[in-house]
């Protein structure tokens, strides 16, 4: 598979093609784009989603949900997969485990934590290496996405990749409510499948091969959450409030209803949050 830092010509392009199509324009198409998926220097696999509009927000959820409105990004990158114990293990015996915002970037201590400090380097407890990490603060989450080259997705780039090409959908597959199903579509692992963590992958991927952008672990988002974002938003490319207490996090966790798992819903935790639903991907 090719490196991602190989692909700039191509991304260039599609850059160049899409520069001319209006926000209107790229709405009206019901077709999602193509995408392409690549491995980074670290062995992750993104994919590329070209830029263009869609319609961010709901107003059939919660308050902070709404206005729907109109939003353009640039072409940006994003992790296929929730990050995972092994893949944090590895950053942690290369970068340390330090502490920022009033807390450790991992809590190691918590008996719900799955990466142990083995020696000198950390390693994931046996059968759950592929896990999604949680107990991650909004620091560690940070810090990992740098370590890579990258950053964490702004709440917009977060909620596109989600809807997977769809307009005006709850969840990443349509308007179907969830199942427990792993060979289902409208699968996804939230509080009706048993309250666990599950390997990342283990539903479907939505319509641009992301997997578990509905329930498995919330994620953290860039932005500091502000309940009226929407009212004066930015039309493009919008990172949110300059400061805030709080950060956003998106996509629901095992522990939640079905009714979070929706693209829309936006959640808020402060950023030392370090608890057991919460995981993230990066994007670039």
């Amino acid at each position: 598979m090719m490196k991602f830092m190989r692909t700039s010509s191509l991304l260039g392009l599609s850059l160049l093609l899409l520069s001319t199509c209006t926000l209107a324009e790229s709405l009206a198409t019901r077709t999602p784009p193509s995408v392409q998926e690549f491995t980074d220097e670290h062995g992750a696999a993104i994919v590329a989603i070209p830029s263009g509009g869609f319609m961010m927000g709901s107003e059939d959820g919660y308050e902070n949900e709404a206005p729907v409105h109109e939003v353009w990004l640039d072409e940006y990158a994003i992790d296929v997969y929730e990050v995972t114990n092994e893949d944090y293990a590895r950053f942690l015996s290369e970068k340390g485990n330090w502490e920022e915002g009033g807390v450790t970037w991992y809590d190691a201590s918590s008996e719900r934590a799955q990466i142990r400090l083995q020696g000198e380097a950390w390693a994931a407890e046996a059968g759950y290496a592929r896990h999604p990490v949680v107990k991650v603060s909004w620091y560690g989450a940070q810090a990992y996405c740098a370590w890579r080259g990258a950053r964490l997705p702004t709440e917009a780039q977060w909620e596109r990749a989600a809807r997977g090409g769809l307009e005006g959908r709850r969840y990443p597959w349509g308007d179907e409510n969830p199942t427990c199903g792993m060979d289902d579509l409208s699968g996804a692992n939230y509080r009706a499948c048993g309250e666990e963590r599950l390997p990342v992958g283990s539903y479907p991927p939505n319509g641009f091969g992301l997997y578990d952008m509905a329930g498995n672990v919330w994620e953290w988002t860039a932005d500091w959450f502000a309940a009226d974002a929407y009212q004066d938003a930015l039309a493009e490319n919008p990172s949110g409030p300059l400061d805030g207490a709080y950060r956003v996090l998106r996509g629901g966790s095992y522990q939640m209803d079905a009714k979070l798992l929706r693209v829309a819903w936006r959640g808020k935790v402060t950023p030392d949050n370090r608890d057991d639903e919460g995981g993230f991907r990066c994007a670039r």
